[in-house]
């Protein structure tokens, strides 16, 4: 088996007599990498601090394919990951959710948290993002690459302070 090749099962049947029948089935492609997931919202550029966000976006680029999405937040503080509702799952490995939506190949991706992720994700706090992908073969992402699959970033939703603690004197010093 090469991967990439396109294969044709024959069904070949011979009676007692010696007559045969050979009934060629619909190609296949032999498929054995995984498909990667990237995050394009928010950007990695972004990891300084995120305003608001309601969405996560991204695509999926497979040589075939791709067929589901994955994500998977962690709130950093105290390491645990989102459950769909709230930061609840204690546990080393990420804990996986479906996105909400999934659009046609090249397969994009959207996950809200059932329109309240924002509210989710509190201020002044760091979360780990986790993405990863599967095809109509069942590979399976196993790679996950920082700044592709993979980032952190703080949101900041609260404005700076400003505060005067002396007023300037006469000479302008």
């Amino acid at each position: 088996w090469q991967e990439g090749k396109v294969y044709v099962v024959h069904e070949i049947v011979t009676d007692k007599a010696g007559n045969f029948s050979d009934v060629a089935h619909s190609g296949f492609t032999f498929d054995i990498t995984a498909p990667t997931a990237t995050v394009t919202l928010p950007v990695l550029a972004s990891t300084s601090g995120v305003k608001s966000l309601t969405s996560i976006t991204g695509s999926t680029q497979d040589n075939y394919l791709a067929q589901h999405v994955q994500i998977a937040i962690q709130r950093q503080l105290d390491g645990l990951w989102f459950d769909g509702l709230n930061f609840t799952v204690n546990q080393v490995a990420p804990n996986y959710l479906s996105v909400t939506t999934e659009s046609a190949s090249p397969l994009g991706w959207t996950y809200t948290a059932g329109g309240a992720l924002d509210t989710k994700l509190v201020n002044n706090r760091q979360f780990l993002l986790v993405v990863r992908s599967s095809d109509v073969a069942s590979n399976m992402q196993t790679q996950i690459n920082v700044g592709v699959s993979s980032f952190s970033f703080i949101m900041d939703k609260a404005a700076p302070t400003v505060s005067v603690t002396a007023a300037p004197s006469e000479n302008g010093s």
